[in-house]
């Protein structure tokens, strides 16, 4: 769809402001010094986005105690582009595999082996009112689960939670820890023969005592 903008100026060509039509709605938004405020169709008054700061800015956002600011800080190169921002806002995000064939469609885009590992288990179950769980057979060539990847940065924390129960008693302890070793390397892109991923294989033979992959 088309959009149409309009931009005001006072002398010196300092920006006032800027309408974008898009359709039969238009979006406002005005620049006062160093704030930005945002007008939509929806608002009855333009709301207030960010004010610019010497080290970056002041994000506002609308929370159910009112409008919430949050620190933003640039990096810089030596051109004075802006290359990181960084905020003191913590947020957290979860995700889950709970092997619930109505969460599938999510759940397959977060993590792999859903489908192939999903079994009707209500014993095993640890989802609220939950029925399934993921099953691993070696046997039946079932050795990794569900298994995701996270991007992570600086000052980021990663807190994970499995349930897992292995029916008989193994008869080589040392075997089991390899063959662990072994699918967690592999589910992270180990490659036997391909010396550019043997940090994955050496990284889980430290992290499991014995498993050598």
């Amino acid at each position: 769809m088309l959009s149409q903008r309009a931009l005001s100026s006072e002398l010196f060509f300092t920006k006032l402001k800027k309408s974008v039509k898009t359709g039969n709605d238009t979006t406002h938004t005005y620049y006062a010094g160093a704030i930005q405020y945002t007008k939509t169709p929806a608002d009855q008054e333009p709301v207030p986005d960010f004010m610019m700061t010497d080290e970056g800015r002041v994000a506002f956002s609308e929370t159910t105690e009112g409008l919430k600011g949050t620190y933003q800080y640039f990096i810089k190169d030596h051109l004075g582009n802006n290359r990181v921002l960084f905020t003191t806002e913590t947020t957290t995000t979860v995700i889950q595999a709970g092997m619930e064939p109505e969460n599938a469609s999510q759940e397959m885009q977060l993590f792999s082996n859903i489908e192939e590992t999903r079994q009707l288990d209500v014993l095993f179950n640890h989802t609220d009112e939950g029925r399934y769980a993921a099953r691993l057979n070696g046997a039946d060539g079932k050795n990794v689960g569900p298994a995701t990847a996270i991007k992570v940065m600086p000052g980021d924390t990663i807190r994970m939670q499995t349930y897992a129960m292995y029916l008989g008693k193994p008869k080589n302890k040392n075997l089991l820890s390899a063959g662990l070793g072994a699918a967690l390397a592999s589910a992270y892109g180990y490659v036997p023969g391909l010396p550019e991923t043997s940090v994955i294989k050496e990284f889980f033979e430290e992290a499991i005592p014995m498993a050598r992959v």
